[in-house]
């Protein structure tokens, strides 16, 4: 079975929120504008890449714990960076308290299912699987959302 060919509109409108999620700007069909810093898109993070995972590097891990204000008036690293650090070292047993107070506190909203019992869990896999899984889906649910 092949999948369903895409409208040139819903194809226009997948590149508008890509657009905006990068940090460019565009308009899509709605006129809803999407802006965001054009530096996002020319600089490389604070930390650098890597191509070990976050909990084999010990330098990446401590470095996206420093909270830096910029010459210019920008935070370093970018909120982005520190969330997705948050989440990728969910799974390990010296799990950062910083994440663990926001992500947790997050996952208590309503909006985010009001219980923050599995992210509280003393089981770091068990506790990553839920925080992936669950970001996830909101994120479907955000194209989803963004595409109608």
């Amino acid at each position: 079975m092949s999948a369903p060919a895409m409208s040139s509109a819903m194809a226009r409108r997948i590149a508008v929120l890509s657009l905006g999620l990068l940090g460019a700007s565009a308009q899509d069909d709605t006129n809803n504008t999407f802006t965001v810093s054009p530096s996002l898109l020319l600089e490389e993070p604070l930390c650098g890449y890597s191509k070990r995972n976050i909990d084999e590097d010990p330098l990446r891990r401590h470095c996206l714990r420093q909270c830096i204000l910029g010459p210019d008036g920008i935070v370093h690293p970018y909120f982005d960076e520190w969330e997705e650090y948050c989440r990728d070292t969910a799974g390990m047993m010296d799990w950062d308290p910083e994440c663990s107070s926001y992500l947790c506190c997050l996952f208590g909203c309503e909006v985010w299912g009001g219980d923050s019992t599995q992210c509280l869990s003393e089981d770091p896999t068990e506790r990553y699987n839920f925080l992936q899984a669950t970001i996830a889906a909101i994120q479907r649910l955000w194209l989803f959302w963004a595409m109608s």
